[in-house]
Formats: structure tokens, C-alpha cells, sequence
């Protein structure tokens, strides 16, 4: 597909809610395809980790809005970045979710770059994410799309 073809995929996909893979060459901009189709959308793209935000274009300091663009790469990620923290409750092991979920957007998107040059444990937790819109022990609600890309 020529890029112009995946950004009308792209926009006719996203609020859709169904899991996308976007699959291709190392380089030819999956992923910059993906936050364009995400700032085509939200317009104000609030963007984690780098703590961004992007109003047409231009990035801005976050000054403390929820994020609704997650840049997941889990090639650069071990799985307790994305599970948490294990903690006892009652007994019971739980696990206390990053930081940055407790600041979503009700709705937004959720890339996983790079998912299949991840480590095989990462790309278990990954699969979690795309199939059971789950990350870690935290369910990822409906407003949320999820994005993966892959060599």
C-alpha cells in the first residue's frame, strides 16, 4: 500500500476499536503514519513518554491533560515497565499499574511499535494488549484504539 492508501485505512479504522497491524519494511514511516492519522483525529495530541503535546504541529510542554497517544515500544521495554509494580494486598499479589495509565484520556490510541523485534516475553504481554485489551491488570477501555506495527 502506498502511505496515502494507509492513512485513508488508517482514518476509516481508528473508533473503530478493533485491533490494527501494520506491517512493512523498516523506514517508511509506520509509525509517523499512525501519529498523524492520531493528530488528524484528536487534533491535540497529548503524547506519552515524552510528555508532548502536539497542537498542528507544533509540541508544547504537557502542563498536566490526560495523555490520548501512547507510544509503546516494547522492543526498548521489559514486561514489568508495562505490568507495574508487584504489590501485596490482603494477602494476594496484585500488580500496581505504571504511572502513566492512571492519566488516559477516555478516548485515545495506543501504538506498539517494533511488536514483532520485541523479546518473546514482550511480545506475549503485546498480544495481551491487542487481543484482551488489557495491560497488565488494567483493562484498556473501549475509547482506546491499539495500533501495532511490525517488520
Amino acid at each position: 500500500m502506498r502511505p496515502s492508501e494507509v492513512s485513508a485505512f488508517l482514518d476509516d479504522m481508528i473508533g473503530s476499536h478493533v485491533p490494527i497491524a501494520l506491517i512493512g519494511e523498516p523506514g517508511v514511516g509506520k509509525s509517523a503514519l499512525i501519529l498523524q492519522a492520531a493528530q488528524r483525529r484528536y487534533k491535540t495530541v497529548v503524547k506519552w513518554p515524552d510528555d508532548a503535546v502536539i497542537i498542528d504541529g507544533e509540541r508544547q510542554p504537557r502542563d498536566g491533560q490526560p495523555y490520548n497517544f501512547i507510544d509503546f515500544n516494547p522492543n526498548l521495554r521489559d514486561p514489568v515497565e508495562g505490568l507495574g509494580c508487584p504489590k501485596i494486598t490482603d494477602g494476594w499479589t496484585q500488580w500496581a499499574p505504571p504511572a502513566f495509565l492512571r492519566d488516559l484520556a477516555p478516548e485515545g490510541m495506543l501504538l506498539i511499535d517494533e511488536m514483532s523485534q520485541a523479546e518473546p516475553p514482550m511480545q506475549k504481554f503485546c498480544a495481551r494488549i491487542c487481543w484482551e485489551r488489557m495491560f497488565g491488570d488494567r483493562r484498556i477501555t473501549d475509547g482506546w484504539d491499539i495500533v501495532a506495527t511490525g517488520n
